[in-house]
């Protein structure tokens, strides 16, 4: 997270029925997010705990705020466009290139 330009991404596990969700790269560009795999048809796919984002990209964005009145499942969506994300590929893939999903036990 630290390593963090702008905002960047990693798959979630169980998140909406699925096993994971978050984003996936190809496997000769581990660099660059090919889609993101999910189940809610959304801009911006992602779970809460699937991102991660510059503080100085928050600072510098007075609408960057949650809002209690968005509708559920799109509050993450809302928030990234809201700080000037269009596409999630714009986001840094980690993970390994989206290829890990870390879990606590």
């Amino acid at each position: 997270m630290r390593s963090t330009v702008i905002v960047s991404t990693w798959p979630v596990a169980w998140v909406g029925g699925l096993p994971w969700e978050g984003c996936y790269t190809l496997e000769g560009d581990r660099t660059t997010i090919a889609g993101m795999w999910t189940i809610l048809p959304r801009t911006i796919p992602i779970d809460m705990a699937g991102f991660a984002i510059a503080l100085n990209i928050i600072l510098q964005k007075e609408n960057a705020y949650f809002q209690s009145m968005w509708e559920p499942g799109h509050m993450e969506t809302n928030f990234l466009t809201a700080i000037g994300l269009k596409d999630p590929k714009q986001m840094e893939p980690k993970a390994n290139g989206c290829q890990e999903v870390n879990t606590l036990s």
